[in-house]
C-alpha cells in the first residue's frame, strides 16, 4: 500500500516536471502594471517598452515606424509579471511582447504633451508612440493612464524639438472606437478614472462608454477566480483529507508501522499544499490577466 502511494506521487511529480520543462514560466515580483508576455521574433534594434509592428514587406516583426500603423502588434516588456516561453520558440531574437493589459511604453511629445485619457498611437519615430486626437485616430495603441514622465533625452524632428519619456497605457490595439464601433472592455483598475475623464471631455463625446459592461466583466473575473480557488481547496481536502485522518488512527492501532504511516501522511499533506497552491495560482492569474 505504501509503495503504491509513493509510486503514484512520483508519477505526479514526473508529470509536473515535464510540464515545467515545456513551458518555462518566469514569475517576476510585484509589478506596478500586470502584464503577461509571449515570445516574438523581432528583427533590428528594439528597446524595452518599444512598440513593434509587422512589416509585410520584410515579412517580420520590427519597431513601428509610421503614424497610426495598422500593423502594430504590441509592446516589448523585458520584465513582465508572467512570461510564457514555449521551448519550440526559444531564440536569441525572441523578445517578450505584451498585447493586452497595462504597460509602460516609450513615447515622445511629437503629438503634444500626454495626459491621462489621451489616445496613444504609433509615430514615425521607430518604436516610440505619441499622442493623437480623435479626428486623426484611425488606428490606436491604447489610452494613457497617467501623464507622461519625461527623461533627459530630446531631439529635433522636422524642425521641432521633441522630448522623450514613458507613460503607462491600457492597450487597446485596433481601430479607434466610436458609436459606429464596438464597446470597450475594461482590464485595469485605473479605467474608471479614464472613463470619467473621457465623459468630461467634449472631444471624446462619440466614444462608447458602457460602465455596466465594464462592471459585469470585473465581477465575472473575480467570481471565476474565487470559484477556482474554493474548488481546489475542497478537492484537495476531500481527496487527501480522509487518508490523513485514517493515517492518524492507524498509528494508534499499529504503532510498529508508524514510520510508513508518517511517510504516507507527509505525502498527503504535500499533495494538499500542491493542489491548493495550484488553484490559488490559477485564481491569481485570472485576476492579474487582462
Amino acid at each position: 500500500m505504501v509503495k503504491a502511494r509513493e509510486a503514484r506521487f512520483f508519477v505526479f511529480v514526473f508529470c509536473v516536471s515535464l510540464a515545467c520543462q515545456y513551458f518555462s514560466v518566469h514569475n517576476v515580483s510585484a509589478q506596478e502594471y500586470a502584464t503577461v508576455a509571449s515570445p516574438v521574433l523581432v528583427e533590428g534594434v528594439v528597446h524595452n517598452r518599444d512598440v513593434i509592428s509587422y512589416g509585410s514587406e520584410e515579412g517580420m516583426f520590427r519597431a513601428s515606424r509610421s503614424f497610426a500603423d495598422e500593423s502594430m502588434f504590441g509592446v516589448i516588456v523585458d520584465d513582465p509579471v508572467l512570461y510564457m516561453e514555449p521551448q519550440t520558440l526559444l531564440d536569441e531574437k525572441a523578445r517578450p511582447v505584451v498585447r493586452y493589459g497595462e504597460v509602460l511604453v516609450n513615447v515622445s511629445t511629437l503629438g503634444g504633451d500626454i495626459k491621462a485619457g489621451d489616445i496613444i498611437t504609433t509615430s514615425p519615430i521607430p518604436g516610440v508612440a505619441q499622442r493623437t486626437v480623435p479626428v486623426d485616430a484611425s488606428y490606436i495603441l491604447g489610452f494613457a493612464l497617467e501623464s507622461m514622465t519625461l527623461n533627459d533625452e530630446r531631439t529635433e524632428y522636422e524642425g521641432k524639438e521633441i522630448h522623450f519619456g514613458t507613460v503607462p497605457i491600457t492597450l487597446r490595439i485596433g481601430p479607434y472606437l466610436t458609436k459606429e464601433g464596438v464597446e470597450f472592455v475594461a482590464s485595469g483598475k485605473e479605467y474608471d478614472t479614464i472613463i470619467e475623464n473621457l465623459k468630461n471631455n467634449e472631444a471624446y463625446k462619440d466614444v462608447v462608454l458602457d460602465q455596466d459592461a465594464i462592471s459585469a466583466f470585473k465581477v465575472f473575473r473575480y467570481a471565476l477566480a474565487a470559484l477556482v480557488a474554493i474548488t481546489a481547496l475542497i478537492v484537495s481536502v476531500s481527496r487527501f483529507g480522509d487518508t490523513f485522518k485514517q493515517g492518524v488512527v492507524s498509528i494508534g492501532r499499529n504503532p510498529l508501522a508508524r514510520t510508513q504511516i508518517r511517510s504516507i501522511l507527509f505525502w498527503n499533506v504535500l499533495l494538499i499544499v500542491l493542489v491548493t497552491g495550484a488553484g490559488l495560482g490559477i485564481a491569481a492569474a485570472i485576476i492579474l490577466m487582462p
